[in-house]
């Protein structure tokens, strides 16, 4: 019954973008291009139209793959409190404790870490379309362990009478603000442990959590009686939003989080595309400027329900998930 009441106010509320939403993601791979060194640079900005417009590709495969939705979260508050979550790090021990329960709860970190090494095997085989593919994916997975709502199980603010606030932190701010924010992070490093760091940019964006759903209060108490939404009109509908004022004073009390995750995220996604690289050797990559890949671009629009139906049914993909899925690290 609780997962209809919550479908029922998706669908008179805008629809919900998720995660960075799809201007966040493309950004986000765009400019995580300039951080790479000039022999990786002259493929990557060749194809950077093919890495921008594929970044939000892996949300749009939620809705035909069951086994999607798992991979862009992890829900750390169900292993404990900070910083004691009773998790093991590596994906064979943690998997030899909790089973298939992990997929209910997420599975981000090893996410990034399978993706990193296809990544790392795509640059060993000179493979073009691997190489782009897997970079695009890897970038939005990334991504997301840099949004504090993708480390907990009150991803929408459910849990707190707090409903929608996913969309707000992580699509309505940069959508709004995101011009304003500076992009340009610097070179990208070598990391040395890439499932570590997945780690570590998890933990940093869960310790944010408790300051994205206090301050959305402290932005709702300080916003007067009708100044939390807008209606607008869409064909011949009408859908809840969050006004433009309200939207300026929770940017303004959340003090610069946002873009500060932004820039993080960019100078992260470079730095794991930088790090497959080097990891693979250094492959001479000049050679593969003169051919095209074999990509095909994922289907561009999802059906409008398709964002409502990923934050009020998640639950639905993490039990196919438990049921279909093994051996997602390899």
């Amino acid at each position: 019954m609780k997962k209809w009441l919550y479908l029922l106010i998706g669908f008179v509320s805008l629809p919900l973008f998720i995660e960075w939403g799809f201007w966040g993601h493309r950004h986000i791979n765009y400019y995580a291009v300039f951080t790479l060194p000039k022999e990786m640079a002259l493929l990557y900005k060749k194809h950077h139209e093919y890495i921008k417009e594929q970044a939000p590709a892996p949300d749009r495969r939620r809705y035909i793959d069951p086994n999607e939705a798992p991979r862009h979260y992890i829900d750390l508050d169900k292993y404990g409190t900070y910083p004691n979550f009773d998790i093991p790090r590596t994906w064979d021990s943690a998997y030899a404790k909790y089973g298939d329960s992990l997929y209910e709860h997420g599975i981000l970190p090893w996410t990034i870490q399978q993706w990193y090494y296809k990544l790392v095997n795509a640059f060993k085989r000179k493979d073009l379309t691997g190489i782009l593919k897997y970079s695009a994916d890897l970038g939005h997975y990334v991504a997301d362990a840099h949004v504090p709502l993708h480390t907990t199980a009150n991803y929408n603010g459910q849990l707190t009478g707090q409903h929608g606030i996913h969309a707000l932190w992580e699509s309505r701010i940069p959508e709004n603000f995101g011009e304003t924010y500076n992009p340009y992070v610097g070179k990208a490093v070598y990391i040395e442990d890439p499932l570590e760091m997945a780690w570590k940019i998890i933990l940093e964006s869960h310790m944010r959590v408790d300051s994205v759903l206090e301050l959305e209060r402290k932005a709702t108490e300080l916003c007067n009686e009708g100044c939390k939404y807008v209606y607008v009109s869409r064909g011949s509908r009408q859908f809840r939003s969050y006004s433009p004022k309200f939207i300026a004073i929770y940017d303004s009390l959340l003090n610069g989080m946002v873009e500060r995750r932004y820039r993080a995220a960019i100078k992260r996604v470079g730095s794991y595309w930088y790090s497959a690289w080097v990891d693979a050797g250094k492959p001479d990559l000049s050679e593969l400027l003169g051919k095209k890949p074999k990509v095909k671009k994922e289907k561009e629009k999802e059906p409008f329900w398709a964002a409502i139906f990923h934050i009020f049914s998640r639950k639905k993909h993490e039990e196919r998930a438990q049921k279909q899925i093994r051996g997602h690290v390899d």
